[in-house]
């Protein structure tokens, strides 16, 4: 993902849609953790935050449930993609 799209999907996602200011550093910390890598990478990223800045913990509830619903359906829909587009099946 480009850096810019990053940044946008996370104004636009997070930031905007949480109240506290600290959920979203929190939620946005856990966002680009996770677009580096996995879920325990954005529960790295998201403790190191609320290390320096206090406990926020919506966001620990928030983030684990929706990217692992994410990443399942992802996986659901790339599966019967190539599955479909396999010439050998």
């Amino acid at each position: 993902m480009d850096g810019r799209a990053l940044v946008s999907a996370v104004r636009v996602f997070v930031q905007n849609r949480r109240t506290s200011a600290r959920e979203a550093a929190v939620l946005s910390g856990g966002f680009t953790g996770l677009s580096l890598g996995s879920t325990p990478t954005a529960i790295a990223c998201m403790s190191a935050i609320t290390r320096n800045y206090g406990s926020a913990p919506n966001a620990f509830i928030i983030l684990p449930l929706v990217s692992a619903f994410f990443v399942d359906i992802v996986n659901v829909a790339a599966i019967s993609l190539f599955l479909k587009a396999s010439p050998f099946l």
